[in-house]
């Protein structure tokens, strides 16, 4: 049987409020780069984010890439036109 094997972990992603006091806080507690930021992406069709992502309504998104001590992390912000909060399916819970 030829099993899978994990060599490794290339990054998380985190679905976060906001990116200025995610991007503040991992950068003043732990040190953190940011590699770059991406967007506002938004739409490519009417409900892509929806059926791809598990947004809510019409949103766009942006992207902050950082490194935290050899850690990749993808830090990601919905909203929607009104630059309103855009709940993606990981905040159900709110």
């Amino acid at each position: 049987m030829n099993r899978a094997r994990i060599r490794g972990i290339d990054h998380f992603g985190l679905t976060i409020r906001s990116l200025r006091q995610a991007t503040h806080d991992l950068e003043n507690a732990l040190g953190a780069e940011v590699c770059y930021v991406e967007g506002p992406i938004t739409d490519r069709e009417p409900g892509w984010m929806a059926t791809k992502l598990g947004a809510r309504g019409s949103c766009s998104l942006t992207v902050t890439a950082m490194n935290v001590q050899g850690i990749n992390l993808e830090l990601f912000e919905y909203a929607d036109a009104e630059r309103l909060r855009c709940r993606a399916g990981a905040l159900k819970s709110d």
